[in-house]
């Protein structure tokens, strides 16, 4: 298993203390959208980059010390642009032990050349740790990026490690794909049917 850098980070702070983790216990991390539906967004086709966000919600079995991931576009690079991340103070994450942030992040890396760099933070109390439950660990934002294709485009988390409190990394699972879909303009068929009817009615006046 690869070593987490953010559980490397208390490691150095504070001595493992061993044990044995629950195998059938493992925290689940899922993209959700702010409002409307959690698992999908519908934006319009457009000649410009289309900035949204998303939050990441971790479902916890085990009070946690740390949480790291990659953002992973399912359907290829070139689609989707990540320009920064916050996380959330107030559900108990550190804003200052985060692992750096490289903007902008076009989804290209390891695994797979669909992954983003390594996202993650420490708890602000790692003794303790994040209590069990389901917390929202970050806020990213993002872009669609301009000139993208009408159709349906999937993100979702991997690469997914959680530090318990005994300071042991357990693989998370991802949840549910977060589904982008991109719509033409609502001008684009009106307009088809003006040039339409200018056509049709230059023919008649031909005729």
């Amino acid at each position: 298993m690869r070593t987490s850098p953010i559980l490397a980070t208390v490691a150095v702070v504070l001595l493992f203390t061993g044990g044995t983790a629950r195998a059938d216990l493992y925290p689940i991390a899922e993209i959700h959208d702010a409002v409307g539906d959690p698992h999908q967004l519908t934006i319009t086709d457009t000649t410009t980059d289309v900035p949204f966000s998303f939050d990441v919600i971790l479902t916890l079995p085990f009070n946690t010390v740390s949480a790291q991931m990659k953002v992973q576009a399912l359907d290829g690079s070139g689609i989707f642009e990540l320009t920064s991340r916050s996380f959330d103070a107030a559900e108990g994450w550190s804003t200052s032990a985060a692992l750096p942030f490289y903007a902008p992040d076009d989804l290209t890396g390891s695994p797979g050349g669909i992954s983003s760099q390594d996202i993650g933070t420490l708890a602000s109390d790692v003794m303790n740790g994040i209590p069990a439950g389901t917390v929202r660990l970050m806020t990213v934002d993002a872009l669609v990026k301009a000139g993208t294709p009408d159709g349906t485009y999937r993100l979702n988390l991997g690469a997914i490690t959680i530090g318990n409190t005994l300071f042991q990394e357990i693989p998370g699972v991802p949840g549910q794909d977060y589904r982008v879909t991109v719509i033409p303009a609502p001008a684009a068929a009106p307009l088809a049917l003006l040039g339409l009817g200018v056509i049709a009615g230059l023919r008649r006046r031909l005729s």
